[in-house]
């Protein structure tokens, strides 16, 4: 399988099974815009739509930051997987038999036995609280805090033993202690004992297996059922968890006309999605992260934060303003009465109370203002509420949005609505003058127009190779990438273009080329580029090649010419001004006498 190649047999079947737009609307909500959809990219945070996918070519490319490839690729960027574990994850998804393959002794990746074990471990532990008579005090507690035997089926909830090696001895013999160890789930004695000192790293603790969006066991969250410390312990940072970069509950499935609702605990997820309330996610005892976020903009455009009526959870609300800003996202707080936490105000009051509360929800920007404002008194206080709330207004480019914000902070500081906006005025001078570039965008480079158009236009098939022979070679190309791309048509041996060589995007050998040149293609291929006369374009861009590479000889033989010139060579002079005047001659003359002229 080490082998494979996109070009293999079974891959080609897997990618023509497969419905390259239904997989990638798993995670990003597409629109068709033409013959192509496009959506918010799922690889960085924008607010305005530059991710493309052509169901046509079977290619993404986001214009935004990038990043860009085929079906499989799609699958290897999002989940972290290598192109084998995306491939079968495809195939099995589409009922495509997995070949056997003959490995050479290798083994299978870390990330692959990670959550072979993971989901033994979540077998085992669900087992336990369901079955074991040693864990009906977990039952007794799940009871207590209202959750059902149905609800614990569904989120796989289970029960760590007190004893010290349960799960170590219960996966005794499929895994060894260094696999449990990279997978988080065992920890080692002190150094130079024996392994029979390893022991469990969640012991006496309900459970809470968490998963990603296609229900990849990648780590548990542990909560003890008394007064003990800490009283959440999670998984560590292992190969395929981070805690940062993963939300409790996404594996329970959302719609789409609805916004997601984050809270802060396992229990507020589970008791909301026990009520019946959709797309609720939870942190996992973590602030906000941009990670966060492009989980949950894979399900909505729109984020409703449910945080803990407390000074820490104003605090997480504040954090997150910033960065809901930068990502795009329409976000709205909710401040729940009565000081309760979603899950004890759900099971107080009910799911219709809670639905009101996200009625009356206020945006992240009017939260943020009433919250800084409330207590600002004096002229040096409003002041520096202005400044910090700066940032989170400067983005906004509707006026309809800017005049209702400024009225807001106006009546909230007690001053005149003509004084916020002067401030925002030099607020805006100060950004422009000092500009500060996105985070995480992958700088896209500047190419000659010319030689980007024409490569574009080849490979979308807008025009026909042979329009080249005779014209260009790929050293015209001054872009390394482009050169690299066109090269794939020339045949090196008879020096000559292979117009048997210009085929569809997707089947020409790109694997041969460079992974920069081969996003290229890919970008080039899905640009939605139209021409009114896609074969005048060209001709003029070839034209354009050969005046540039004319020009160029002028210059070497300028140069010669002068060198003869100095040492006294009558005859090279004489045949150096002949090939000047040639060259002069086919730059003004038209591009089919310039190419005649080339090798002159």
């Amino acid at each position: 399988m080490s082998s494979q190649t996109r070009s293999d047999p079974f891959v080609t079947c897997v990618r023509d099974r497969t419905d390259f737009i239904s997989v990638v609307s798993d995670y990003v909500v597409l629109k068709k815009v033409g013959r192509d959809y496009t959506g918010l990219c799922p690889f960085h945070a924008e607010k305005r739509p530059s991710f493309t996918v052509s169901s046509e070519k079977q290619l993404f490319y986001c214009f935004g930051c990038g990043a860009g490839g085929d079906l499989f690729e799609f699958m290897e960027k999002m989940e972290g997987l290598s192109f084998k574990e995306a491939l079968h994850h495809l195939a099995k998804k589409v009922g495509v038999p997995i070949p056997e393959y003959r490995e050479g002794g290798g083994v299978a990746s870390e990330n692959v036995e990670i959550y072979r074990v993971n989901e033994e471990a979540m077998g085992y532990y669900h087992h336990v609280l369901c079955k074991r008579p040693e864990a009906a005090v977990a039952r007794a507690y799940l009871a207590g805090r209202g959750i059902s035997d149905e609800t614990i089926r569904a989120f796989s909830v289970g029960f760590a033993l007190p004893e010290r090696d349960g799960l170590i001895r219960a996966l005794k013999g499929r895994f060894n202690s260094s696999q449990l160890e990279a997978a988080g789930l065992l920890c080692r004695g002190r150094p130079g004992q024996t392994p029979s000192d390893d022991y469990d790293r969640f012991r006496n603790r309900v459970l809470f297996p968490i998963r990603t969006s296609q229900k990849k066991v990648v780590g548990f969250g542990g909560r003890v059922m008394d007064s003990a410390l800490p009283k959440y312990l999670n998984t560590p940072e292992t190969a395929v968890f981070k805690k940062g970069s993963h939300l409790f509950g996404l594996d329970q499935g959302g719609t789409r006309r609805d916004a997601v609702i984050m809270v802060e605990g396992y229990f507020d997820a589970i008791s909301a999605r026990q009520a019946g309330i959709p797309n609720v996610v939870a942190t996992l005892g973590t602030a906000l992260t941009e990670d966060h976020l492009q989980l949950a903009r894979r399900v909505s455009n729109e984020i409703i934060l449910v945080f803990d009526p407390d000074e820490a959870g104003t605090r997480a609300a504040l954090r997150a303003v910033p960065l809901i800003a930068k990502c795009g996202m329409l976000a709205k707080v909710v401040s729940l009465p009565s000081k309760l936490d979603p899950d004890l105000f759900i099971r107080k009051q009910g799911k219709d109370a809670f639905m009101a509360c996200l009625k009356g929800a206020n945006t992240l920007i009017e939260f943020a203002i009433r919250t800084l404002g409330k207590d600002a008194r004096t002229i040096e206080e409003r002041r520096r509420v202005i400044q910090e709330l700066m940032p989170m207004l400067h983005p906004l480019k509707s006026p309809v949005e800017r005049g209702h914000y400024a009225r807001v902070l106006a009546d909230v500081l007690g001053l005149t609505e003509r004084d916020i906006r002067a401030e925002w005025g030099r607020a805006r001078q100060v950004s422009s003058i000092s500009p500060v570039a996105p985070g995480g965008h992958l700088a896209i480079v500047k190419r000659p127009v010319d030689e980007e158009t024409l490569v574009g236009l080849l490979i979308r098939g807008e025009i026909n190779l042979s329009a080249w022979v005779g014209r260009i070679v790929p050293d015209d190309f001054s872009d390394p990438h482009l050169r690299e791309i066109v090269s794939v048509f020339w045949n090196t041996e008879t020096k000559a273009w292979s117009l048997s060589e210009q085929r569809g995007t997707h089947t020409v050998g790109w694997e041969g080329i460079s992974d920069t040149a081969r996003l290229l293609v890919t970008r080039l291929s899905v640009a939605g580029v139209v021409y009114d006369d896609a074969e005048q374009t060209g001709s003029d861009c070839l034209r354009s090649l050969c005046v540039k590479r004319l020009q160029q000889e002028s210059r070497d033989v300028q140069r010669k010419l002068k060198s003869a010139e100095a040492a006294g060579d009558a005859p090279s002079v004489r045949v150096l001004q002949r090939k000047f005047f040639d060259i002069k001659k086919a730059l003004s003359g038209s591009v089919h006498r310039a190419a005649v002229n080339l090798g002159a």
